[in-house]
């Protein structure tokens, strides 16, 4: 650790030991507007779940439509996607897969959609009609839609029981890198 009292008297030491002050005093600055934004997100999460919209049943079991709240509107969505084709037509796209939730993105602040989850409809448009880069852009044109929805293939059930997490069987890394195509988009 260097320190003034320690160190002999000159004008290279003094601007070292002056830089090294102003970059501690910069990243306290930092952490300080680090942790500010947090506290910020979290307001937002609480008054975001304030006005969250009740799931409801989809036209097709075990699936169910999730209503994104307009408290969050121009907020990007936040999620990193990837596409899985229908086994039978390697061309068709059944639906596409949540990846990755960005912290700061309306999915994270609903909280209820989940990284595994599959999205069937985008705004009530089937995905097995779309290619994936018009689900990206389907996905990217919701951050201005007041009331976004998203139909996931999950029953509603497991939206209603706070604090149960569904478990999912697990996918090896073989039938991962039939089904992907491994292009991932971020929205």
């Amino acid at each position: 650790m260097i320190e003034r009292n320690n160190l002999r008297k000159s004008r290279i030491t003094e601007s070292l030991l002056d830089a090294k002050e102003r970059l501690e005093e910069e990243f306290s600055e930092r952490n300080a507007t680090s942790l500010l934004q947090k506290q910020k997100q979290l307001q937002r999460n609480i008054n975001a779940n304030n006005k969250i919209i009740p799931p409801l049943a989809s036209s097709h079991p075990g699936r169910t439509v999730i209503i994104l709240s307009d408290s969050t509107i121009n907020t990007p969505i936040g999620i990193e996607i990837s596409p899985v084709y229908d086994p039978a037509n390697s061309s068709r796209l059944l639906a596409v897969e949540i990846r990755h939730i960005d912290d700061e993105g309306r999915i994270a602040l609903d909280g209820r959609i989940r990284c595994g989850d599959r999205l069937t409809e985008i705004n009530e448009r089937p995905v097995y009609q779309m290619s994936i880069s018009r689900a990206r852009a389907y996905l990217h044109e919701l951050q201005s839609s007041p009331h976004p929805t998203f139909t996931v293939d999950r029953p509603i059930e497991s939206f209603l029981c706070a604090g149960e997490s569904v478990l999912r069987p697990n996918q090896s890394v073989l039938s991962y890198c039939n089904q992907s195509t491994h292009s991932q988009i971020i929205i």
